[in-house]
């Protein structure tokens, strides 16, 4: 089971690829990463209208210590064993679009206004494409990570 959908996520990061491709033909990279970054926090923000313990989002930051060191694929098996692989996405993706508005606030903050250079951007909806590819591509991967056969 876990092969087919270690397949099927590889599916959806060509099509993530692809999309990230034909976005950026036109637009800024930095722009195309920052909206779809954004638009993925904001599709994955509809389970955090329950309310949520104290403790959910402390342990929920532990997946962005995934980047250091070179075992992050056995630290996320790790976790998606211990945690609800969906609070892991979740949050994860929130701390990169946060990050993501910093560094774009940054890159282009010799605009008067870096909220009018919205206007220029190009292709929106294969930028919304590049963040459903993703989150589905990170969400099969991650079930495919608690079958425990899973390599």
């Amino acid at each position: 089971m876990w092969t087919l959908l270690a397949f099927i996520s590889a599916l959806c990061l060509g099509f993530y690829d692809i999309s990230k491709k034909i976005a950026s033909r036109e637009n800024k990279v930095i722009d195309v990463l920052t909206i779809s970054v954004c638009v993925s926090a904001l599709f994955l923000s509809i389970p955090l209208i329950l309310p949520l313990s104290v403790v959910s989002p402390m342990q929920a930051t532990r997946p962005m210590w995934t980047l250091v060191g070179a075992c992050s694929g056995l630290y996320d098996k790790y976790l998606m064993r211990r945690y609800d692989h969906n609070a892991v996405q979740v949050y994860y993706t929130f701390y990169q679009a946060i990050m993501m508005l910093i560094t774009w606030v940054i890159f282009n903050r010799k605009h008067l206004s870096p909220l009018t250079h919205l206007q220029d951007i190009k292709k929106i909806g294969v930028i919304v494409m590049i963040s459903l590819f993703l989150i589905v591509s990170d969400n099969v991967y991650m079930l495919a990570l608690r079958d425990p056969d899973s390599m």
